[in-house]
């Protein structure tokens, strides 16, 4: 496991907050129960955990597994969607 590219870093950050802000919205509600929460940032990822900040808090949220490359952290994200759908 190494340190994420910091390219690489901002551009997963980026993507989630435009294009999944729903996936981020899930994983506070379901991993840090925050059921009352609106909206959800991610400010910060790594190859374990991701950083959200909601209403002004930043909550991290450990991985449910450490990603295996930097190409492996979209898959433990979508494993976490699908976790918090309950699938």
């Amino acid at each position: 496991m190494g340190t994420l590219d910091p390219t690489r870093k901002s551009a997963i950050i980026s993507h989630m907050n435009e294009d999944h802000a729903d996936a981020c919205l899930l994983y506070v509600r379901h991993f840090a129960d925050k059921q009352q929460a609106m909206n959800a940032e991610m400010i910060d990822v790594s190859m374990s955990q991701i950083t959200l900040r909601v209403e002004g808090e930043d909550l991290t949220i450990d991985f449910p597994r450490v990603a295996q490359g930097e190409d492996d952290i979209r898959s433990v994200l979508v494993e976490m969607v699908r976790l918090a759908k309950g699938r």
